[in-house]
């Protein structure tokens, strides 16, 4: 039988991990029809590819919210059981 906060923390890392990945794919598709539409104008594809990335992180990774949510639950799930 599955402990019912093993499943919880599972649930939440398996919706965290499909969110992210599914973001990310938006993003990637989101930046190459940029991207078509940006490089006739002399924009280089490096920079455009690398303002992406950027974004990405920021709204992911490097926002301090986010950021202090991760850390907070690794924190707590990695404390040992208060029982």
């Amino acid at each position: 039988m599955i402990e019912p906060y093993v499943m919880v923390r599972g649930v939440t890392l398996a919706l965290g991990v499909t969110w992210t990945l599914t973001g990310l794919a938006r993003a990637v598709r989101f930046a190459a029809s940029w991207e078509e539409r940006l490089v006739p104008l002399g924009l280089e594809r490096r920079w455009l590819r690398r303002q992406v990335a950027l974004a990405c992180l920021r709204t992911t990774l490097l926002d301090p919210v986010n950021l202090a949510l991760m850390l907070f639950l690794a924190g707590l799930w990695s404390a040992p059981s208060l029982r």
